[in-house]
């Protein structure tokens, strides 16, 4: 896995998420796009010379607030909400309990099970890896 997190990723085409599980819930936040909103696992894309590792860091932060947290698995790479670009999933544990950072960005963060992310619209191939990877 470090061999994944140390690689550099394609500024503007490539990112990273969060898969977080607590208590048998998802958190997820509800993102504000210029089409509407939609929810979301925390994550984002890689800027310049940013390492998987270093993005992944970056976006929980700026995102939720989270800063202690802990790698424990790869979950694979997955089409991402926008035409041509790819997300690393990651699966992540923390302590910590989101906030809203950025308010422009997100109306709220949320721990959901999967079947309600499902009828939300959440991203059908993240919701699929996830599948794949944990008991629901």
């Amino acid at each position: 896995m470090e061999k994944i997190l140390d690689r550099k990723g394609e500024k503007e085409h490539e990112g990273v998420h969060a898969v977080i599980i607590k208590d048998g819930k998802i958190l997820r936040g509800l993102r504000n796009y210029d089409s509407g909103p939609k929810w979301i696992i925390p994550g984002g894309r890689c800027e310049d010379k940013e390492t998987l590792l270093e993005t992944l860091t970056r976006e929980l932060e700026e995102e939720t607030g989270i800063e202690n947290f802990k790698i424990i698995k790869y979950l694979g790479s997955v089409e991402g909400i926008h035409q041509g670009y790819k997300t690393n999933v990651f699966q992540v544990e923390t302590d910590e309990e989101p906030y809203l950072k950025e308010a422009d960005n997100f109306g709220e963060w949320k721990w959901m099970t999967l079947e309600e992310s499902e009828r939300l619209g959440a991203n059908p191939h993240i919701t699929e890896l996830i599948k794949k990877n944990f008991r629901y």
